[in-house]
């Protein structure tokens, strides 16, 4: 009973991860990536690359 409790629990995670990463996209792309940079202090190269 209590493996079948957690594969099915398994199941459901690997579903919902699937369902959820593949909305990640949107349809329009046009290959390009945008990448964010998290300056939490003050450092020149991140600085000279804003």
């Amino acid at each position: 009973m209590k493996k079948t409790v957690s594969l099915l629990l398994a199941l459901i995670l690997c579903l919902g991860s699937c369902v959820a990463f593949s909305s990640c996209s949107d349809g329009n792309s046009d290959g390009k990536y945008k990448v964010g940079i998290v300056q939490l202090v003050e450092h020149h190269a991140l600085q000279a690359a804003a």
